[in-house]
């Protein structure tokens, strides 16, 4: 009952756009960014090789290096958008 509660908050305030989540992809290898009519995709992989496309906001630049290891903070909109915008990067140091 405390979890359908706790789901039914969040939904609420997810849909009034009050709260902003962030979620981060950890070692993700950059490799190109796709540039299309709607905007910017930066494409990387992680480390098992699947691909992930993030979204670059429009007002932010990123300067980043071929194959170079970032972690990427995306930031997730209201549930209506659906959409993720990139909001930083940060350079993975070597392990």
């Amino acid at each position: 009952m405390k979890f359908k509660m706790f789901i039914a908050i969040s939904l609420v305030l997810i849909l009034m756009g009050c709260e902003k989540s962030y979620k981060t992809y950890y070692d993700q290898k950059y490799i190109e960014t796709i540039r299309t009519s709607k905007g910017d995709i930066m494409v990387f992989t992680d480390e098992d090789g699947q691909k992930n496309g993030f979204i670059i906001s429009s007002d932010k630049t990123f300067k980043v290096v071929k194959n170079k290891l970032y972690d990427v903070d995306i930031s997730l909109e209201t549930i209506s958008q659906h959409e993720g915008f990139v909001q930083q990067l940060s350079e993975v140091k070597s392990k």
